[in-house]
């Protein structure tokens, strides 16, 4: 109901428009002047203050105006670029920990900490999530949570496709994203968007607003929101053991007042549920006179999400119901696990009776015999059919700008602000438990054990001062620009214990951690006092940027920059570009670059503990810093930052109206930071721990930890073309944007990055992509089609993880009609994967029969209407 009703206020309002507009005013017609077509003019690989048109750059520049990612389905701004950059890859993630809460993006191959964000040209702070499952190929990652900007806010963005930490620091490597925020003075916009799937479900709503103010007489006063509710999905089938149970005659699991699973089918996979997901961003400016101005900028944004988890099966589950193998009048048993509460626990000669699984049904005589004894208890008589953990959490994300700029002394201009940015992530865990509280639980109580946790929090804090000295010059008699700066960054992260039945452990002798019952809240377990922390780092920089125009047809650039970090040592990488302008229709342009990525703070110190398959199976894995004892047993080490040699080479070519791009870039990495596969701790492992003082060793089955340990070369082409035709009849463009991608992994410790890791980081993501788009506009109509290619890659089977698959190439299209009104109102009706595409069909018995990698999802067609008013 209260969904339908913001529906219903935000819809009316376009309708309000239509009836009560009349012919536009002086004043309408000089916004809507002030807000026409946006000149593809891209500041991102250049430090001239007026930047350089998207084609006249020295390096590839993508240029999306904000029209651009108003024209799409969804409103998320990862799969907005997702979209429209064919290089850029961001997968549904459906249950993988906290990647489902931010979804890992990778452009041009590689993890989305390897590629910087920008907001005004100011670096974005990191998200809190690192990504733990990753799908190996952003296993570990850290990267900026760009869902916390509303699409609404944004006046272009730019995407950087080349090397550029020697201009903007670390992370830069893969590339850089920068979004410019809307600046008008004056003028309104209102959107108000439903949408839902073919299916009948993943029901959306968004409205979203943007208010020009000015401010004196002088600047500019612009703000932007955005709310969003958004129901799950369910694209599952029955998993093969829950079937099993149903035929052997459980009653709970298809009983839809079993609260502790998903009906019709035990676990869900699909997108997650938003209960809700507000954004706000301004963007302030004021001239100060004598060629000055003040600026600021900043946001705020919180969202609340929940997805499911795997089936924790009642017979099978480690550390919950699997039992240890018994033999009675010798026949061998599989049995569901028993907790020995009597004083002493195992180590009394009190002994719980077995509970025996017989065909596929644990013996009801056994679990009255264990029911009967009041220092005896089983979780099969709390959760007879099993359960299914709902993992979420609550996302908060703001920041701050001030800055002046302008006129310096002479010919000299100066840039100086101060950022400071905040990513919050508070983690939540509902029906699942922490065996361990059976402790504090008297008899007659145990069935009411907790199923609510707050496992904990992470925080992200960055701030950024910089001072930025520009100025156009002359070296010689050539015309050049020459652009120096410094940099000061102090990033924090810090973990926050979560209550205490998250982690509660049950250490007594004979107790429950002896007995082998999980530790902590089951699936996602909680940050005990001994986990939580604050760290961080320090770091400086100063760079260099000079731009020389050596003939008329020739550009060069190059640019320099040292950085020094507190605990992992100084850098010095370097760039040089350079643009031919071959004739008045070619040009050719190159750039070779030397890059860097730092660790973060939150990767050198986290510890978490995750569930994910090990051998087919469900188990639970740790990943620890790579000074803890129990990651250094194994043979970690501590982290030093990666290092890139980035090579670009392109071509312009302009035929008339016609425009084409085509760059090929390689890019090798060293010492790439990423989590290492599994490392299973022998009962040797665990003896030399617990004699060392680590008294939970026997939590560690399997760890992981961060490493330096291989080195990869990504190579691809990125191809672009743009052509207006002219039928006569409107304004008719067509659009081309394609990728081709491969990865190499050229070195590695293959006891730490195995051959499942290799094969993920190399054909994970589709080899190769395109777009091709075509928009019409005459009279009132707007039309949009456009046609996305992704071609074939591999995934790993969930149900055994050492098999892959490969997955056919898909072809997914996009269809959008909008009709004016007025001046002021616009009605929009679309359908993204129209044609309703879903990716190759497989057999698993995980419950889902889709690609989970999937980089269009497997959620089916979506259709949308979307109102638009402008005053």
């Amino acid at each position: 109901m209260k969904r339908l009703s913001v529906l219903s206020f935000a819809l009316s309002l376009p309708l309000v428009g239509v009836l009560a507009t009349a012919p536009a005013t002086a004043q309408e017609e000089a916004a809507e002047a002030a807000s026409g077509a946006i000149d593809e003019i891209v500041v991102l690989g250049t430090r001239r203050r007026e930047g350089r048109s998207a084609t006249d750059s020295l390096v590839p520049v993508d240029y999306i105006g904000g029209d651009d990612l108003g024209s799409q389905g969804p409103t998320d701004m990862d799969a907005l670029l997702s979209a429209l950059v064919p290089s850029y890859n961001v997968d549904q993630q459906a249950i993988n920990d906290a990647a489902t809460l931010i979804r890992p993006a990778r452009l041009r191959g590689l993890p989305p900490d390897s590629t910087l964000a920008l907001v005004n040209r100011k670096r974005r702070h990191r998200a809190a999530v690192i990504t733990f499952l990753g799908n190996g190929v952003a296993d570990g990652s850290q990267g900026p949570d760009l869902s916390a900007i509303p699409a609404i806010a944004i006046k272009s963005v730019e995407v950087l496709r080349d090397g550029a930490a020697s201009q903007y620091g670390s992370d830069a490597i893969a590339g850089v994203i920068n979004f410019t925020l809307r600046d008008d003075a004056e003028g309104s916009t209102i959107t108000a968007k439903y949408g839902t799937y073919f299916e009948g479900d993943g029901d959306a709503v968004n409205v979203a607003a943007n208010f020009g103010l000015p401010l004196t007489s002088n600047g500019f006063a612009n703000f932007s929101f955005e709310y969003k509710q958004s129901d799950p999905t369910d694209r599952s089938v029955q998993r093969t053991d829950a079937q099993g149970l149903v035929d052997a005659g459980n009653p709970y699991i298809p009983d839809p007042n079993y609260p502790h699973v998903f009906h019709p089918n035990v676990m869900v996979w699909g997108a997650p549920e938003f209960e809700y997901d507000y954004k706000m961003f301004a963007n302030l400016g004021l001239d100060l006179g004598g060629g000055r101005e003040a600026y600021a900028f900043g946001n705020f944004a919180k969202r609340k999400m929940e997805g499911g988890f795997y089936f924790r099966n009642p017979h099978t589950r480690s550390g919950v119901f699997a039992g240890p193998e018994v033999t009675i009048d010798g026949v061998t048993y599989d049995t569901v696990k028993v907790a020995d509460l009597s004083p002493g626990g195992i180590l009394d000669d009190h002994a719980c009776p077995p509970i025996r699984i017989m065909n596929n049904v644990a013996n009801p005589g056994d679990i009255a015999a264990v029911e009967a004894d009041p220092n005896c208890f089983s979780f099969i008589s709390a959760f007879p059919g099993g359960f299914v953990p709902r993992f979420g959490g609550i996302l908060t994300d703001y920041s701050a700008a001030f800055g002046v700029r302008g006129d310096l002394i002479g010919d000299w201009s100066f840039d100086a602000s101060a950022v400071f940015g905040v990513n919050d992530v508070d983690f939540t865990m509902r029906h699942t438990i922490n065996p361990q509280l059976l402790a504090k639980l008297p008899h007659g109580q145990r069935t009411e054990i907790p199923i609510n946790y707050f496992p904990g929090s992470y925080t992200q804090t960055d701030y950024t001062v910089n001072f930025d000295v520009t100025r156009d010059m002359t070296i010689g008699d050539l015309p050049a620009h020459i652009a120096m700066g410094v940099e000061h960054r102090r990033e924090k992260f810090k973990v926050e214990s979560g209550d205490e039945n998250s982690w509660f452990l049950d250490d007594s002798s004979g107790g429950l951690a002896q007995q082998g019952f999980g530790i902590g809240s089951n699936g996602f377990t909680g940050f005990g006092p001994r986990l939580a922390g604050e760290f961080g780092r320090n770091s400086y920089a100063a760079y260099g940027d000079v731009e020389v125009e050596v003939t008329d047809t020739f550009t060069f650039q190059v640019a320099g920059r040292y950085e020094d970090h507190a605990d992992i040592g100084n850098t010095f990488d370097g760039k040089v570009a350079g643009r031919l302008d071959v004739s008045e229709t070619v040009s050719l342009r190159a750039a070779a670059s030397t890059g860097f990525r730092a660790p973060t703070v939150g990767q050198a110190n986290i510890l978490n503990v995750t569930t994910a398959f090990t051998g087919g199976m469900l188990a639970d894995e740790a990943t620890l810093p790579p000074t803890h004892p129990a990651a250094a047993i194994v043979g970690a080490q501590p982290l030093t930052p990666e290092e890139a040699v980035n090579l670009t080479v392109g071509a312009v070519i302009q035929l008339d109206a016609l425009d084409i791009t085509v760059d090929y870039f390689n890019i090798e990495v060293e010492d790439r930071i990423a989590r290492s596969s599994e490392k299973i701790l022998s009962a040797a492992n665990i003896q030399q721990l617990l004699a060392a003082g680590v008294a939970d060793a026997q939590a560690f089955t399997a760890v992981r930890f961060y490493t330096n340990n291989f080195t990869t070369t990504t190579q691809g082409i990125d191809l672009v073309a743009t052509y207006p035709l002219d039928f006569g009849m409107g304004e008719t463009n067509l659009s081309l944007a394609a990728n081709w991608t491969d990865t190499t992994v050229d070195e590695r410790d293959p006891d730490v990055i195995n051959d499942k890791r290799v094969t993920q980081l190399e054909g994970n993501t589709p080899s190769n992509r395109f777009t091709l788009s075509f928009s019409h506009s005459q009279d009132r109509w707007d039309l949009l089609a456009r046609v996305r290619y992704y071609g074939g890659y591999e995934e790993f089977s969930l149900d055994d993880g050492c098999k892959y698959f490969d997955v056919d190439a898909s072809t997914v299209v996009d269809v959008e009609v909008g009709y004016q009104f007025n001046d002021a109102v616009r009605l929009i009706v679309g359908a993204e994967n129209i044609l309703d595409e879903y990716p190759e069909e497989r057999s698993n018995t995980s419950g889902l029969i889709w690609p989970d990698t999937s980089p269009f999802g497997y959620n089916g067609g979506y259709y949308y209407l979307r109102a638009v008013w402008d005053f």
